[in-house]
């Protein structure tokens, strides 16, 4: 399946801001981010539907200073290789006392990075 077709047949459960993101991906890189949610969510493979999808500049080493440098807490961190694409999953972090623990995958696309939280 097409990006494109993707985003077109779900349209009604996808939010404005994650669609923005997945259409900063290609179809060859798609597969990789099906393998990465799978390995978020341990099944759940709509972007944008079981997760909320984002697209940054940051590299991969800046979020592990974040992660070192300002997070309340780590939590786990595990690289990972999907279909050729570095990525790292973050599992049970916090970014500030009092908030939700969180977890997730950041693919490392080029020229951007895609997030799956």
């Amino acid at each position: 399946m097409t990006i494109s077709t993707y985003l077109t047949d779900n349209s009604n459960w996808i939010d404005e801001r994650s669609a923005a993101a997945i259409t900063q991906v290609t179809d060859a890189q798609w597969p990789a981010v099906l393998a990465a949610l799978d390995e978020y969510s341990g099944g759940a493979t709509d972007p944008g539907i079981d997760c909320n999808v984002a697209i940054t500049h940051e590299t991969l080493a800046d979020f592990d200073d974040a992660r070192a440098n300002h997070w309340s807490e780590r939590g786990s961190r595990d690289e990972h290789n999907f279909d050729g694409i570095a990525a790292i999953k973050y599992e049970r972090f916090q970014l500030a006392r009092g908030q939700e623990r969180r977890d997730m995958v950041v693919l490392d696309l080029g020229d951007v990075r895609l997030s799956l939280y």
